[in-house]
């Protein structure tokens, strides 16, 4: 029996560039060029929502979109995660 050890990994932000793809989505359903509130925000909803100004709502339809429209499989991977994920297979992961 071959045993697999397996690594659970966060996605945004860690691997893929969220911010990015939430940027451009949020674009998409609000109609309109986003005006961001650089600070230290978390990818929260009440952060994201303070980010560009909206309220929590419109952050839960922005993320629906993402979802519908299959957003996810096109995030940009963060600097480095290729090559990463490649050291952590070749360990036997």
């Amino acid at each position: 029996l071959i045993s697999m050890k397996k690594i659970a990994l966060d996605v945004d932000g860690v691997l893929l560039n969220f911010t990015e793809s939430f940027d451009k989505a949020a674009e998409i359903v609000l109609k309109r060029k986003l005006t961001i509130h650089r600070d230290e925000f978390l990818h929260d909803h009440y952060h994201l929502a303070k980010r560009i100004d909206v309220d929590i709502d419109t952050v839960e339809n922005i993320l629906q979109y993402m979802l519908d429209s299959k957003m996810y499989a096109n995030f940009t991977p963060l600097p480095g995660v290729k090559e990463a994920l490649k050291n952590i297979k070749d360990r036997g992961y």
